[in-house]
């Protein structure tokens, strides 16, 4: 059995995504449903309700409150946005459900399972306290991630055999995640030198200088250096398996090609930088008051707008993101390896 990988970075601040896929044994795979089951962790880009049902989880955004979700859902869901992430764009394509929370107990995990937590980090939390970086409490590092994964498969395939046939039919999705940190870092006074040390690591397991769309230069070549990085490090994957097709998913190319040209995309350019949720300033947002706490309005027309509350994307945005990973994942590189 062959295995596949689609690893992507991106930054409208910064986020890192990378997604692992295990296919069949068929030699031809139907383009219409490869998949039976998708796995996925990460953070908030991908959280679909296990943050707000963390205990004591004391949280800036609160997507348990409206109007997030109102498009589609018409309720809070716990998701992000103010409707459906990539992830549900993603099982969507591949005619699956949407995935239930792993901490949403009393869900059916028919399909799969998402166990992304907004706010977590690739490494777990000492790396960052040595550093002086802090972290929030409820943060759920990657590994605490995979233990969650490592637990659901052994209580439900039971034998290595049925494990076998699970994970042949599986989507395995690993990101977005990697972005919190540098968040955290950057808010916290680190320079982006300092911040750029991490890089290795995280790959491994502001200035006043903007660019023509109103974007500091400075991050965006950060993220064209955790990407290069990144893309460096597989390389060196694909030769320890030359058995396993790897990817690489632009997701900061993906972005950029909406800020280039929003009115293609159905964007208003005067608002493309605007939070459609959020008060105060150019870009209505201020950090103080977010979006879901009291009287901070919402735009109707949120289809019009890139970023829903200042960090994360409407529901509009992320079916553009995802149309280019669905692209990959329903490849013909995407099949069984001979």
């Amino acid at each position: 059995m062959a295995s596949l990988v689609l690893p992507s970075f991106f930054l409208p601040l910064s986020f890192l995504a990378f997604a692992y896929a295990a296919n069949n044994n068929s030699s031809t795979i139907p383009n219409t449903s490869p998949y039976e089951f998708i796995f996925h962790v990460g953070d908030s880009l991908a959280d679909t309700g296990n943050l707000v049902r963390l205990p004591n989880a004391n949280t800036t955004y609160r997507a348990d409150h409206y109007p997030y979700g109102r498009n589609y859902f018409g309720e809070p869901t716990g998701r992000f946005s103010d409707g459906r992430l990539t992830i549900d764009y993603i099982a969507k394509a591949l005619n699956l459900r949407l995935l239930k929370p792993y901490l949403q107990k009393e869900a059916k995990f028919s399909h799969g399972v998402n166990f992304a937590v907004g706010g977590s980090t690739v490494l777990r939390s000492p790396y960052y306290e040595t550093r002086n970086i802090s972290m929030p409490t409820y943060n759920r590092s990657l590994k605490v991630q995979h233990g969650w994964l490592t637990t659901y498969l052994k209580a439900t395939c039971y034998t290595l055999q049925n494990c076998s046939k699970v994970l042949g039919k599986s989507l395995f999705m690993f990101g977005e995640i990697g972005g919190n940190v540098y968040y955290q870092a950057f808010s916290q006074g680190k320079s982006i030198e300092e911040v750029k040390t991490y890089v290795p690591y995280i790959a491994k397991a502001i200035v006043k200088d903007y660019d023509e769309f109103g974007c500091l230069k400075s991050c965006n070549e950060f993220a064209m250096y955790h990407s290069d990085y990144l893309e460096r490090a597989l390389s060196i994957l694909k030769l320890e398996y030359p058995d396993v097709a790897i990817h690489y998913g632009d997701h900061y190319g993906s972005f950029k090609s909406i800020l280039e040209c929003p009115g293609h995309f159905g964007f208003h350019k005067k608002s493309i930088l605007k939070a459609c949720c959020g008060i105060g300033g150019p870009y209505s947002y201020n950090e103080d008051r977010v979006c879901g706490t009291y009287e901070v309005p919402s735009r109707s027309d949120s289809a019009k707008y890139l970023h829903w509350d200042g960090i994360h994307l409407t529901e509009e945005a992320y079916y553009y993101v995802a149309e280019n990973l669905i692209r990959v994942i329903l490849a013909k590189e995407f099949q069984c390896l001979q």
